[in-house]
């Protein structure tokens, strides 16, 4: 199982790789991450920008089973395709902005599968759930005043873990009116 980006949700998802009992090859740009992801069990780990994460997963495993791409980069989307395996499934889990290349021959000839994934079942929430006990979600809790400090962390890949900022309920409510998404938000409903 090859995940790549090793984020956020990405630290998260190579826990639950090795709690199923998956051998997992981590692929990052950053070495931090990837020394991360080795910690948490992670079997091998490339680094993208220092070698082709295609090539080394082929020689390795022949190829993976399984790829998930959580990292929010098109090129990353384009790896995955080299990385996985003849009957493998690639889980696109990211959401950069743009296209990507996919090739119909290739993905014909080696008979691979290519899905998207943004929300779980009922299902998956129950596992998830279930699972909460065994996987430890590293977390940055930031005060209020450091949103642009969040913001631009994400921005620059340089988060580790899930991010939140916290909101009194004065900020949380100036939020939710300049939010833009046109749904009638629960202005008084209590924070938490």
């Amino acid at each position: 199982m090859v995940i790549s980006g090793i984020g956020g949700l990405g630290h998260l998802a190579v826990q639950y790789a090795k709690a199923m009992g998956l051998n997992v090859i981590a692929v990052d740009i950053d070495d931090a991450k990837l020394d991360l992801a080795k910690r948490l069990g992670a079997a091998l780990a490339v680094n993208a920008r220092q070698a082709d994460p295609a090539a080394f997963v082929k020689k390795e495993v022949d190829g993976a089973q399984g790829v998930l791409v959580t990292a929010v980069s098109p090129k990353a989307f384009e790896q995955a395709l080299g990385m996985v395996g003849r009957g493998g499934t690639v889980s696109l889990n990211g959401l950069p902005p743009g296209d990507f290349p996919l090739s119909i021959f290739d993905t014909v000839l080696n008979g691979l599968a290519v899905r998207g994934s943004i929300v779980g079942t009922r299902l998956d929430l129950q596992e998830a759930l279930d699972f909460a006990g065994t996987a430890r979600s590293r977390r940055q809790s930031r005060p209020n005043g450091s949103r642009t400090s969040t913001t631009s962390s994400l921005a620059c890949t340089r988060v580790t873990s899930r991010a939140a900022s916290s909101l009194t309920m004065r900020s949380r409510t100036e939020a939710l009116r300049r939010c833009g998404c046109n749904l009638k938000h629960e202005l008084s409903r209590p924070v938490g």
